[in-house]
């Protein structure tokens, strides 16, 4: 905005309350807007700050869910014996991998990621007093991303979930289903 122009000559110039007459430098400009933007740039840093925590947070939040639905398989393969007692009876220094595989999420404002599970099993057992054994079955649980480059976890998140696991020595009885009990109305 030019306060003064004399001659049509574009020139902007300013009147100083003196009365001497001085034209804007280009050079006083480049500090202002540079005055500007180092005032603007801290306003605009927490925003983004705010916003890759938020990322972070959805991240954590899908690979605790991805823990779980990891565990939860694992604990239905308990309960139909699909791993064997072997592997269940595996102390610290062998612990077994019994689940690795990839898992594509899709979040909403954020896209497609994929994720590597990979669970481990070791157990810690003792004998009751009628010789049946007892295992504390510890699976660990990491969560990674199938990106080498990813800046989503520095170092992949640790799920671990323990179940106490027997095993009886005795056949399994079978008790009888309770009979049907009939009730007439009466007439």
């Amino acid at each position: 905005m030019c306060f003064n122009r004399k001659n049509d000559t574009n020139k902007c110039t300013v009147k100083r309350v003196s009365g001497q007459v001085r034209k804007f430098l280009l050079l006083e400009l480049l500090i202002a807007l540079f005055l500007i933007g180092m005032c603007a740039l801290p306003l605009a840093r927490l925003p983004m700050k705010a916003l890759q925590e938020e990322m972070n947070s959805a991240y954590r939040m899908h690979a605790q869910r991805l823990a779980d639905l990891a565990f939860a398989t694992l604990l239905e393969q308990l309960y139909t014996q699909e791993i064997p007692w072997k592997q269940i009876e595996s102390p610290w220094k062998n612990r077994k991998v019994v689940l690795e595989d990839r898992v594509t999420v899709f979040i909403k404002s954020l896209g497609k990621k994929e994720f590597v599970r990979r669970a481990t099993l070791h157990s810690v057992g003792k004998k009751s007093k009628e010789g049946d054994p007892w295992h504390l079955v510890t699976f660990r649980i990491t969560i990674g991303s199938a990106e080498k480059e990813s800046k989503t976890f520095r170092k992949p998140p640790l799920f671990t979930y323990q179940v106490l696991v027997g095993k009886s020595a005795l056949p399994p009885t079978t008790t009888p289903a309770p009979a049907a009990a009939v009730v007439e109305a009466p007439k």
